[in-house]
């Protein structure tokens, strides 16, 4: 009788660590992904001490964007707004781009909130170019017609700031350019 007692307690110990094995193992792999995560956002975000290359920055990104989870997600919202605390200057663009291969149903109101005279433009027209053929409600287009009529009312963006009292030759070539784009910029918008 005591015997099949232990066989008993030993079948029941055996059975448990089936069931719980799995849920630890489960649990350790989460954890360990949710390292990963955080080193990649911290390699794409250039905080300190994890500045690495342009290149690094945006293989870190690609990373992310490969990672179907949530918290993958949530980081490319993160990198791809360039909130103050996070200097991730090159990597916006990168996220956003990560961004638009997943096609989140948030994503349209996301970028269109991003399209601002405080953003690079590089950023805007990463964004501009995701927009399209994407469904844009109300909110959105009235987000985007927002920033045109900010420009039209003669708002300056980020990079028409900068003033210097000389201006060089090299000033206009490159006045010249940032003009094309920023006109490239709102035909993306008006199609939208």
């Amino acid at each position: 009788q005591r015997a099949s007692f232990f066989i008993v307690v030993a079948c029941l110990l055996i059975a448990g660590c089936f069931v719980v094995m799995p849920g630890i193992r489960r649990h350790l792999e989460e954890q360990r992904n949710h390292t990963h995560r955080v080193q990649l956002f911290n390699e794409a975000s250039g905080v300190p001490p994890n500045f690495v290359s342009t290149d690094g920055a945006a293989q870190a990104v690609r990373e992310l964007g490969a990672d179907s989870s949530d918290e993958a997600e949530q980081m490319l919202f993160a990198l791809a707004s360039r909130q103050p605390e996070i200097p991730a200057i090159y990597a916006q663009s990168d996220a956003i781009r990560e961004l638009r291969r997943r096609r989140s149903p948030e994503l349209a109101g996301f970028l269109a909130r991003l399209i601002n005279t405080g953003t690079l433009i590089d950023s805007r027209k990463e964004a501009a170019q995701a927009l399209q053929g994407l469904p844009c409600n109300e909110a959105c287009t009235t987000s985007l017609l927002d920033y045109l009529s900010r420009i039209e009312g003669g708002e300056l963006n980020v990079e028409n700031t900068g003033s210097s009292l000389q201006r060089s030759s090299l000033d206009e070539i490159v006045d010249g350019r940032l003009s094309e784009e920023q006109q490239e910029i709102y035909e993306l918008i008006n199609n939208v």
